[in-house]
């Protein structure tokens, strides 16, 4: 999912482009000053925090926007207070328009998305992880469907609307009015139309009242939920399903079942989508997996043993390689198939680290190399350089350079 996917909402729109705003402001050598002293003063026994820029690629600048806002909100509105009224035109007018921005639904969408991008955001980190596997992908897939699922209610849109109102409340902003919404006002029955047949609804009959007010009109925190929050919820339940549709959850289920901690570990009916989509020999590999199964089984009665992961009954199932050439097969793509494209952008945002201005004449196989150290940089420094070198004079004899 991407981060302008959320901002296809219009108020979710108006949320990041004024956080973006805020930062740019205080990002001012003026501004930032006065914005560190403030919170010394309403802060004290707590660090100063940085409003954080927002990324177009990373959840977590996000979340870190949201919740630096969040903390200091009271500090922020004090400060554009304090600006807005002093004698440099710019500035104030600057401070003016941003307090201008900041009203109950800015405070609402604050509430809403710093705890949506939460979820988000430790479910996209996790996905990028090195050593996460299959069957954890899709456990965590689909705990952030039930989760976005669970927050959209009217219980969960009334909390924030509720939250949102404190805040508004202790700073002094004009919070949300929750009695009903009066209907607009009907237009009379024109004079040249009494004595005929009207069929337009729109156009009230004579003995219609023309400032009648309609009883069942939603209130203003409905409207909020109807408007606001539930299209925010659901862009983002919308996107996780395209992103993550039946027939890819269907593989990734099948890619589940070849893990041995997985309640159906082994089982063809949970296997079945993986093998199409790989157009494997479906009735061959029944057999093959009730072969196996009963092989496993009588493996750990006389030796106890007990697999853990796809790599270690790939290593088990290796020995049967002939038996099993199906089931193999599927092992094997399922060993191999990355859960992201996060390693693969690694190397990307390493490239441009590594081949700087000064770096440009080098030749692509040596390029190649340094990048493989610096995106593997934790291996890289368990390597015993001793070793290394004594490896290179071995290869190069008569090499010049003094090695030792």
């Amino acid at each position: 999912m991407d981060v302008h996917d959320l901002e296809a909402v219009r108020e979710a729109g108006h949320l990041f482009a004024t956080l973006r705003r805020i930062h740019n402001f205080i990002s001012g050598s003026y501004v930032h000053s006065a914005w560190l002293d403030l919170q010394e003063v309403m802060f004290s026994t707590e660090r100063p925090i940085e409003l954080k820029s927002l990324s177009d690629t990373r959840w977590a600048s996000q979340v870190a926007a949201c919740n630096a806002v969040y903390q200091r909100f009271s500090c922020l509105i004090k400060l554009l207070e304090n600006i807005s009224n002093e004698s440099h035109s710019d500035r104030a007018c600057d401070a003016k328009a941003i307090l201008a921005l900041i009203d109950f639904k800015f405070v609402f969408c604050l509430l809403v998305f710093r705890q949506l991008l939460v979820h988000l955001s430790k479910v996209s980190d996790s996905l990028q992880s090195r050593s996460i596997s299959m069957d954890a992908a899709f456990d965590l897939i689909k705990v952030l469907e039930s989760n976005l699922t669970e927050m959209r209610s009217e219980e969960q849109c009334d909390s924030f609307i509720e939250a949102a109102n404190e805040i508004c409340s202790k700073n002094e902003i004009v919070g949300l009015n929750t009695a009903s919404v009066p209907a607009k006002r009907k237009r009379p029955m024109p004079e040249k139309l009494k004595n005929m047949v009207v069929t337009d609804k729109s156009i009230p009959k004579d003995n219609e009242h023309v400032h009648e007010f309609r009883s069942n009109q939603p209130t203003n925190a409905t409207n909020h939920a109807i408007r606001i929050y539930f299209p925010i919820i659901d862009t983002a339940i919308a996107e996780l399903k395209m992103r993550f549709s039946p027939d890819n959850m269907n593989v990734l289920m099948g890619i589940k079942a070849l893990c041995p901690v997985s309640d159906n570990f082994l089982d063809f009916e949970s296997l079945s989508p993986l093998a199409k989509h790989y157009e494997s020999n479906l009735e061959l590999l029944k057999i093959e997996l009730l072969q196996l199964k009963s092989i496993i089984s009588r493996k750990k009665e006389i030796s106890k043993f007990s697999p853990l992961t796809i790599l270690e009954t790939l290593t088990f199932v290796d020995r049967y390689a002939d038996a099993f050439f199906e089931t193999m097969r599927l092992l094997k793509i399922a060993a191999s198939i990355p859960v992201a494209s996060a390693e693969a952008e690694r190397s990307f945002s390493k490239l441009r680290l590594v081949k700087s201005y000064l770096r440009t004449t080098m030749s692509t196989e040596r390029l190649s190399d340094i990048i493989i150290i610096a995106a593997h940089k934790s291996r890289a420094k368990m390597i015993d350089l001793d070793i290394v070198v004594d490896q290179f004079g071995s290869l190069y004899p008569n090499c010049r350079i003094m090695l030792h």
